[in-house]
């Protein structure tokens, strides 16, 4: 869980028992700690800006907006906007009053309690106190907001997948479906082969025979099949990689651009394993019928 913490370690700019102030060591103390404020608020702006374009890039291939699971993640994503903007103005506000005090001790190497900016310094000090107590409750809120925004997308419907591994996974199954099918075909040819040499020699009774033909032409079926759903694949990814061409990453899912494109790859995967487990089926029947 990501956590941001916003701390503004002021020097004392009152102490009963000081009649003056060395505005040098002020000036100091106060830029070391704007500098630490720059530097957690430049983490925080790039994980705002990490989640804006994750938040951008759904939205852009969400159909319907008012789809619940999207819902919910753009109330998330208005928090997520809300927090950032009430820290960034705090941010800001700190930054105008590091302006205010380097006016008010211009010129200045020290100032006497005696002196009427004294009480402009000890007004100062209470209102940077105030801010930076904020600003660290406003971290707090951002981090919270942010993990919330991430939590509504990761747990949602909604997924992302790499186009370039996308294409290689299909190019490896296709490659191997393909080498396994040619296999499957080559041993149908061969027990064909047998089987008539086996059925001319009389070594086969005309049962046996046609119970086995009637399998190789059931398997000879499911491999065409297999063959069909192989190919309508690699042209069903060819159309998704030409789609989304200029992304490296694509969002899918229900109520995505891309969904019905996905729904028809996964069917015919899913028609292809059912293929595979129908002729696993046939061939035990082949091996094991009686000759």
């Amino acid at each position: 869980m990501m956590k941001f913490f916003y701390f503004l370690l002021l020097v004392s700019l009152l102490q009963s028992c000081v009649v003056y102030y060395n505005t040098n060591d002020m000036r100091n103390s106060m830029n070391n700690n704007i500098a630490q404020i720059e530097q957690n608020y430049s983490l925080t702006k790039n994980d705002y800006l990490e989640k804006m374009k994750l938040y951008q890039g759904l939205e852009s291939n969400v159909l319907d907006k008012n789809e619940n699971s999207f819902k919910l993640i753009s109330i998330k994503k208005s928090e997520f906007d809300a927090t950032y903007q009430s820290l960034l103005d705090e941010k800001e506000g700190i930054l105008s009053k590091q302006k205010q005090f380097e006016k008010l001790i211009e010129g200045k190497n020290e100032i006497k309690s005696n002196e009427k900016e004294w009480d402009e310094l000890k007004e100062m000090k209470a209102t940077m106190k105030t801010s930076s107590n904020q600003l660290n409750k406003l971290g707090n809120s951002y981090a919270a907001a942010s993990n919330n925004l991430g939590d509504a997308i990761n747990n949602s419907q909604y997924k992302q997948i790499k186009r370039l591994e996308f294409k290689k996974q299909i190019k490896d199954n296709t490659r191997n479906l393909n080498q396994s099918i040619a296999d499957i075909n080559g041993q149908i040819k061969t027990y064909s082969q047998k089987l008539e040499i086996a059925k001319k020699d009389g070594q086969m009774n005309d049962s046996t025979y046609h119970s086995k033909t009637d399998v190789i032409t059931k398997m000879s079926a499911e491999l065409n099949k297999l063959k069909s759903a192989v190919k309508r694949i690699t042209v069903l990814e060819s159309s998704f990689q030409l789609k989304n061409k200029k992304q490296d990453k694509i969002w899918i899912g229900e109520n995505t651009k891309s969904n019905e494109l996905m729904k028809k790859i996964e069917y015919l995967i899913n028609d292809i394993n059912n293929g595979q487990t129908e002729i696993q089926v046939l061939s035990g029947k082949l091996n094991n019928s009686e000759k």
